[in-house]
Parts: structure tokens; sequence; C-alpha cells
């Protein structure tokens, strides 16, 4: 009986002892020993684990007798499969591993490969002996030698496949587990794979099952996977995706067209670092399909939204899902305050429904409580998740949601979140009486059916024209209490003796070559810098750009952290460019701390026309600014105004730290880094007009 405890022992000291010729033999005699298919499992989950942390079949010393050790595996493996044994889908490691070698073809194999080749294609999209003969093919490929186009087939294979296959999320934590470990399972076989099927002349011979089963392993492999996740290279879907949702337009394919449309958005406005991207998407995509889901709702002739007598007008404010993400935080602030306006509650009654399009990543139930605690009511027009639910009809959901709100006599829906395919076919349809976009991130966002477009910022760089309400100070939110304790630990855990640059947010936000050389430039002449990227997202383009311009070693990936703590770790916030930091620096600066953006567009020229005669702001901005620069520094620094017009009325929001120039911008972070009287003078005047600012409210752009 072999005892795998010790042999484990034996191997790992082998190999720390680098004595990888005996660890080869050690292994090689295991195998030999094995009597079951049990013992030779267990052998198998040792190699790929030892194999996956240490690499010896990398190494040079070890070539031969490692190549010999193969073929006893690959033989013991094919008596195995010639007794009917399915394998084990681990046995897919040994890609790693075989694919380091070259083999010859072995005739037995390929006979093997014949026979599964042809019978997977009688297998129904949706039985689970399609995902067992994939995993066999693959691994016969293996063996037989065949290295990157087997894995393209491999993963073309999944693609058709009923994601929801066997137990809930088991394969997908596989092919999630086998490409991190894999370092040829890269991007280019995953886009290679998908748009392969989205050539026009294969995707329509595809069932509708199999193309909803695209577009949901799609999602799993671009988005949620941590390997691929809004990868840049994801862009040349595109083309593609834009051309067969031209096709289902021209052919009134709505239920098609709502599924290749959500995937689209996914997939490609998650990675957009550009305003005009994100215009040219809801131009080509967003305002095309809304379009064909109005004209649907014309065909056939749905019920459609009228005033209504309500007691109190009723207004929805309706998200993707209910999860604690920056938009509900901004709109619960929103939400906490109304309700405690006796004149908003006689005449007004709150909603929020969720759409449900994703599983729920925090508890909901509790996000659900903070809603129903303030008084407001909170409706699921659809219980099932998408993500549980991807082969039901998309048409049918978006209809049952809009018939709820309809039933309810819903007043005014205000979107909160923006593109996403339902959203998109209940402002089209009319779904209420008065239907308003709110921005928070993308004021480019159009479809038909939309009477306005509110926002608590300025949509600089949008060609509409938004309605700019002020949000409620919420120092609660903005400037919770944390634990300094836990703070004061993570800092330690940094050099002492430092300045903590940084930002906060999804890490795509920071690829970009020109904000991290800005980084680097920064970082050069403030040797006493280093740099937290805080967020979730792909970190390898940024690791390999921060390698180039050498700051690897003061450049710090924190993974996803609570932006409350980590915004008392940093010292200073450089503003992501050209897509600037959202809701998370707006929490930042909640802290009362210093940050610098960037801000290049053409409305600031045309708008900032500052007036230093007005007794305002002669009292305030330039008395602070006349006490803390000299006349050289004024003309360096270049402050910067946004003007509002109120009732014709000139007022103001004052930004100091908001530049033009990456000169001005790399000018004022030296300056911050090196005066800390400066820091505490900027924010406070920051905090000081945030509190004084007279901007129309939400109740003013309500009742308008």
């Amino acid at each position: 009986m072999i005892n795998f405890s010790e042999i484990e022992v034996d191997l790992k000291k082998l190999i720390l002892e680098k004595q990888h010729t005996q660890y080869i033999k050690l292994f090689y005699s295991s195998f030999q020993q094995a009597s079951t298919t049990e013992d030779i499992n267990n052998l198998l989950v040792l190699l790929f684990q030892l194999e996956i942390e240490y690499k010896i079949y990398k190494l040079s010393d070890s070539t031969h007798q490692y190549k010999s050790f193969l073929l006893l595996i690959k033989r013991i493996i094919c008596e195995l499969l010639s007794q009917g044994v399915i394998p084990h889908q681990e046995y897919l490691h040994l890609y790693n591993i075989f694919s380091h070698f070259d083999f010859d073809k072995d005739q037995n194999i390929t006979n093997l490969l014949t026979y599964f080749k042809k019978d997977i294609k009688t297998i129904s999209w949706d039985n689970e002996n399609i995902f067992i003969e994939n995993n066999i093919i693959f691994l016969l490929e293996i063996l037989n030698g065949n290295k990157k186009e087997a894995l393209i087939q491999y993963t073309r294979n999944i693609l058709l496949t009923n994601i929801h296959l066997g137990q809930r999320g088991l394969h997908c934590q596989f092919i999630n587990m086998f490409s991190s470990s894999t370092d040829d399972f890269t991007i280019d076989v995953v886009l290679k794979s998908i748009n392969f099927y989205l050539d026009s002349k294969i995707y329509f011979h595809l069932t509708i099952n199999k193309k909803k089963s695209l577009f949901a392993w799609g999602y799993e492999l671009l988005i949620n996977s941590t390997k691929f996740t809004k990868n840049l290279q994801t862009k040349s879907l595109y083309p593609q995706l834009k051309s067969i949702i031209d096709i289902l337009i021209q052919k009134n394919e709505v239920e098609e067209l709502m599924s290749i449309e959500f995937f689209t958005m996914i997939s490609q406005m998650t990675i957009y670092q550009k305003h005009e991207e994100s215009e040219k998407f809801n131009t080509e995509i967003t305002y095309q399909c809304g379009e064909a889901y109005q004209k649907f709702s014309m065909q056939n002739n749905l019920i459609q939204a009228q005033k209504y007598n309500n007691e109190k007008k009723k207004i929805a404010f309706i998200f993707e899902r209910l999860v604690a993400h920056s938009p509900f935080k901004v709109v619960f602030s929103l939400l906490k305050q109304l309700q405690k306006e006796k004149h908003f509650r006689e005449h007004y009654e709150l909603e929020v429904y969720s759409l449900n399009y994703f599983l729920p990543i925090v508890n909901t139930k509790e996000i659900e409580k903070s809603l129903t605690d303030i008084g407001v009511k909170v409706i699921y027009p659809v219980s099932t998740y998408l993500e549980l639910d991807n082969y039901s009809h998309r048409i049918e959901r978006a209809l049952k949601i809009r018939n709820c709100m309809i039933q309810n006599k819903v007043d005014i829906v205000i979107a909160c979140f923006n593109s996403y395919d339902i959203l998109n076919f209940l402002f089209a349809s009319r779904t209420a009486p008065i239907q308003i976009f709110w921005s928070h991130n993308d004021g480019h966002y159009d479809v038909p059916g939309i009477d306005k477009r509110i926002s608590h910022f300025y949509q600089s760089q949008s060609k509409f024209d938004f309605e700019i309400f002020t949000m409620p100070a919420d120092i609660e939110r903005y400037n919770p209490k944390v634990n300094m304790a836990k703070v004061k630990k993570i800092r330690e855990s940094y050099p002492k003796e430092c300045f903590v640059l940084g930002s906060i947010g999804r890490l795509i936000k920071i690829e970009s070559d020109e904000y991290l050389e800005t980084v680097a430039k920064i970082m050069e002449q403030n040797p006493n810098t280093i740099f937290l990227a805080c967020g979730s997202g792909n970190q390898e383009k940024i690791k390999e750009k921060i390698k180039e311009l050498n700051i690897t070693d003061r450049f710090y990936f924190t993974g996803h952290i609570d932006a409350h703590i980590y915004a008392h770790i940093i010292d200073l916030y450089l503003d992501p460019f050209p897509l600037g930091g959202g809701e998370a620096l707006m929490e930042y600066r909640g802290k009362g701390k210093p940050w610098v953006s960037l801000i290049k567009d053409t409305w600031l020229e045309e708008n900032l026309n500052i007036n230093f005669e007005n007794e305002y702001l002669n009292n305030n901005i330039n008395y602070l600014l006349k006490s803390l620069y000299s006349e050289e520094d004024l003309k360096l620094l270049r402050t910067r105004h946004y003007l509002i017009n109120e009732n014709k009325t000139a007022r103001f929001y004052q930004d100091i730290s908001a530049v033009q120039t990456i000169e001005e911008y790399i000018s004022i972070t030296s300056r911050l880094i090196n005066d800390k009287v400066l820091c505490e003078k900027l924010m406070e005047e920051y905090l000081f007009c945030m509190k004084n600012s007279s901007q129309m409210t939400f109740l003013d752009l309500i009742q308008k």
C-alpha cells in the first residue's frame, strides 16, 4: 500500500535539496507500484500540486529523465482509457507538463481521438457527457503531442455547452483554475475561440441555446475570471459583435438581440478608457438596439404607461442589482435625506427596483433592510438572477419587469445605471410617464424614451444637457468611523519614512501609459514616495509598464480593499486619466485630504471665465490664492472653476486641484508632497465650498 504522506515529504525534500533526478525516480517508482485507479489519481494530484509550485519539468538538468517518466504516465492513462475508466478533469493539468516536451504521435491514441471526435458531435449541448468527452479528447491530444491547437479546440467545445451542467459552478471553477495555472491558456486563445463562432457563416447556424451558451461562457471567461477580466485585447471582438447586432436588428430578432447586446456591452464598455469610445458605443450599439425595442413594442401593441392619479407621486429608482457599489451608495444618501423631509413624504412615495442581473456579492437582505428602515419599498419584479437562468427568455423577463412597474402605477422612473439590454427596453417601450436617466459615470448613454438627464456632478464630456443637482452632505457615508488601529497596522506594512501616493478603483483606470509615465516622473522627482494601486482587475499590463519605468519596487497592488480604510493610508490621491476616479475619489476627498485631477477638455476653455472682481470670489478664493502662491506659481497652477448657470445667475464650484496639463499635474503634485500646510489650506477651502454650495436640489429638479 502506498503511503502518500510519506512520499510527499520525501519528494519535497528532494526538491529543496535540488536532487531533481532522484525526485523523478521516486515518482517513477511510485507510479509503477500503483495498483488501483485511486492510487494513480492521488499520485497525479500530487504531481500537479508540486509541478504548479516548483515546475521541475522546466529544469534542463532533468529533461531526459522527465520525458521517460511522462512516457510511463502516458502508457498508464491509455491502459485506463482502454478499460473504460473515465479520467478526472484534473488530468488536464498534464498539459502544462506534456506541452513542454515533444512526443511522437501514437496510432492507438489517434484512433481513439477519431472515435471521440465523431461521437461528441452526436451529444446534445446540455448533456453532461459532452464535458466528459471534451476532457477525454483534450487529454488524448495532450498525450499525442498536440499543443496550442488542441487548447483552442478544447475552449471552442466548452463555449457551446450548457454552462449550468453538473453541480453549479464546478466546471467554471475548474476552467478558471486550469487557465490560471496554464501559461498557454492566454487571452488570445479565448478571443480566438469566441471569434470563431462570431463569424456570421457559423454564428447564424447555431441554435439559440448554443448562442446563449457562447455569451454565458464569454462572460464567465472575460469578466468573471481573474486572469482575463477587463483585458484591453477584448476590444477585438467588437467588429464581429456589431456586425451580428446589425443583422439581428434588420431581422427584428429581439430575443437574440438582447442576449448579444448585453454581452457586447459588458465585454466592451467595461474596458473603455476614453469618452470617445463610450460615445461611439452608445451611438452604434445602444441607441440602435433601443430603436429595435421601440419598434417591437409598437408592433406588439404593448400596454402604454399613462398619467396616473396617485395620491402621492410614485418615484421608482431602478438598479441592475442590489449591491453596495458606488451608485447605490450615492442614491441611498439621497433617499435617506429625502425621507427626512416632511414636504417630500407628503407628496412623494419612493420605491427601489432590482432587475437581478447578477448574483449579489454581499448580503442583499442587509441592503434591502437599510432601504425599508428609512421607509423605501423594495421590489423584485423577477426572482431569479440571470446568472442562474442564462437560458430564460430575456424578452419575457423584460416584459415581466415592465408590466410590474406599470401595474404599480409608477409616475417617474429613474435609472441609476445605463446601457443594459433590459433597461434599454424599459426606456424605449415607455414604462413610465416620466423617464429619467441619472448618470453616475456615462454621460453619453442614449436610447429612445429618455425624457430628462440628471447628475450630481458635471458631465463636461457629454453632448447632452444634464440638470445638475446638489447631493446632501452625508458625512456618515463619505467619512465614516473606521478602526484606526487597523489603519495603523496596514500603514506599518509599507515603508515607514515615505509619502504614500495612490488611487482607488478598478485597475483598468490606471492601465494608461500616459498616467503611469506621469506617476513615474513624480516618483523620480520625489524619491520618498511609494504608490498604492488599490482595487481589483488585470495587473499584467500595468506590471509590464511599471517594470519598463523602473518603479516596480515602489509600486504596490493591494487587491480589493476597504476604500475608507485606505483613504486614511494614502497621503495624496493621484486621480487616473483619461478616466477619472468616481465615487472612490469623492469618498477620499470626504476625509479632508488632498488630490490632483487632470481635466483635459474644451468645455473648460469655453466656460471658465473667472471674474475676480466678484465680491465672493475676491473675499474667499482670490485671498486664499494670493496668500499661498507667488504670481509665478499662480500662472503655473492656473486655478480652475466650474461655472453653473442657475436662473441666469452665475454660481460656481471651486476645484483648485483640477489642472489642464500633465506639466501642471506633476508640478502641483510635487508641491503638495512637500507642503503639508498647503494641503490643509486647500482642503479647508474645498470643504467650505461643498458645505456652502447653492446648486439645484433633487426636489427642485423633480418639481420642475
